[in-house]
């Protein structure tokens, strides 16, 4: 990709960011049109630095965030605040607060800072390597390089590595971590992986099942709709579905049944969850589940993609209306979808309430509610705190239970309630390094890729929540992998102890003498 298209986009997205900070009041439409282009700005560039994929985590991830908070923005820009009417589970008087610019603003700030890190840890291509050793170590490379490959050092093959080092770099990823670059231990330990990911996919169905359906959770006909989100918003409904996420992604690592079996589960329980207002549960571990599919060679043709999130989108809002009593609009499709993204973009409201009470003097709480998790067990373990989590004001949800209500979260709301704008720097860096690491590999080992979704949904999911939730998330699947992983090497240990104790006993003995069998030697 030539640097200029990186820097002329880059300008233009901070050219945004300027007209969003500059001026009182800046109409819906600016604030539309200049959040448009930071999305398609960076998000654009982030794909083409990673290959051109959609599915590539980082850009995902970075969609989402997007989508999370400048979607009330885009569709308040355009079809004007009509279509608020539509948001009938909601608060809809913040959006007249004067807050609402200050935080889009410093959301976009955000999306540029994880463009910029993203750039930055984007892997290099074989292309990018040769030339960088062309240029810096010269003739000694090649000539070092013709030595030890002198079958590699043709000049039309090192031409060709140059021009077309991008698609033979991805060609060997997909190769490589497709399985046919992974030794055979390792291709059955992706097999267990799978088979774990099934029983967690399992699980979460159970658990969902006992927890939502016993509460009513499915009687749609009569007010079971209202019923099915206060039950949701239970601690165990929530890892639940956090096992469903995961173990959908992690049956996408194993042999063709068991991604099958993965994919039916999970467009089953999306089938159910989705039109129920629960399109978080499903559009978050959807996403983790293609760029896990990315990883392994088996992409989804990004236009399959957009149409089945345009349906989606309309279909589960017309339920939605429907299970609520009110009527779909005369749009149809469109006002499904417009309505629908006009509430997922209502995440840009904790950031808001954020900064009104900082502006309030509400002071900094220096990242402690990143840690607060950690630090509750530590004193659980030494009695220094026993009180419950609802009644921790370090927890980031807890606090903004109790000012405002229940409202979700944001990194950027998060990292702002830290210290200020350079803590929404500091936030949207570290996760922009968690994931493009996460995303470079190397894939050599099925533990490896395992821990991609593992680490990979709680992050996504914290697009819209507290990060309370994440760490101990993260904790319970590297344990699980860990488990998997020392079982594996447990059965692989007692297989190589059998074999070699079958070649070390001694052998049969023939009618034969020994003499004999020496002398015909």
């Amino acid at each position: 990709m030539r640097p200029l298209l990186v820097v002329a986009a880059l300008a233009c997205v901070v050219g945004a960011v300027v007209v969003l900070a500059r001026g009182d009041e800046p109409d819906l439409t600016t604030m539309a049109a200049a959040t448009l282009v930071v999305t398609v700005g960076c998000v654009g560039v982030v794909a083409l630095r990673w290959g051109g994929d959609l599915t590539a985590a980082p850009v995902l991830w970075l969609g989402l965030f997007c989508l999370f908070h400048f979607g009330m923005v885009w569709t308040l820009g355009v079809f004007g605040v009509t279509t608020l009417a539509d948001v009938t589970t909601t608060a809809v008087y913040w959006v007249a607060t004067p807050w609402l610019r200050p935080a889009v603003t410093v959301a976009s700030v955000g999306a540029l800072v994880f463009t910029v890190t993203a750039l930055a840890l984007a892997p290099r291509s074989p292309a990018h390597r040769a030339r960088h050793r062309a240029r810096y170590l010269g003739g000694r490379w090649r000539a070092r390089r013709a030595t030890r490959h002198p079958a590699r050092s043709g000049s039309g093959r090192a031409s060709g590595r140059v021009s077309g080092g991008g698609a033979r770099h991805r060609a060997r990823h997909r190769a490589q971590v497709h399985g046919r670059a992974l030794a055979p231990g390792q291709r059955r330990l992706c097999d267990a992986v799978a088979a774990t990911g099934l029983a967690l996919q399992g699980l979460g169905v159970l658990v969902l099942a006992v927890a939502i359906v016993g509460r009513g959770g499915l009687g749609l006909v009569g007010g079971g709709y209202l019923a099915f989100l206060e039950a949701a918003q239970d601690q165990t409904t929530g890892y639940a579905l956090w096992a469903f996420g995961v173990g959908s992604s992690l049956t996408q690592l194993g042999d063709t049944t068991a991604r099958r079996w993965g994919l039916v589960v999970f467009a089953v329980l999306a089938l159910v969850l989705f039109p129920l207002g629960l399109r978080g549960s499903v559009l978050f571990p959807a996403c983790v589940l293609l760029a896990t599919r990315t990883l392994v060679g088996r992409r989804v043709p990004a236009l399959l993609i957009g149409v089945a999130a345009v349906a989606a989108l309309g279909g589960a809002s017309v339920v939605r209306l429907t299970r609520v009593g009110a009527q779909p609009g005369p749009g149809g499709l469109l006002d499904g979808v417009v309505s629908t993204v006009t509430e997922l973009g209502f995440s840009i409201r904790p950031t808001a309430e954020v900064m009104r009470w900082s502006s309030a003097g509400q002071e900094p709480t220096w990242f402690v509610s990143f840690v607060a998790v950690p630090l509750r067990v530590v004193e659980g373990l030494t009695g220094w705190h026993g009180g419950p989590p609802v009644d921790d004001p370090r927890l980031f949800n807890v606090k903004v239970n109790e000012l405002v209500g229940a409202i979700g979260g944001s990194p950027v709301a998060e990292g702002y309630d830290a210290a200020g704008v350079a803590g929404v720097v500091v936030v949207m860096v570290g996760l922009a390094v968690v994931l493009c690491r996460l995303s470079r590999g190397p894939f050599d080992t099925a533990t490896r890729l395992a821990v991609f979704p593992v680490v990979a949904l709680p992050l996504t999911i914290a697009v819209r929540n507290s990060f309370a939730a994440v760490v101990p998330q993260v904790a319970i699947g590297l344990a699980v992998v860990l488990a998997v992983h020392l079982w594996a090497r447990v059965q692989h240990e007692s297989a190589g102890a059998g074999r070699r104790a079958a070649a070390g006993s001694p052998p049969v003995r023939t009618s034969r003498p020994v003499g004999a069998a020496r002398g015909a030697s």
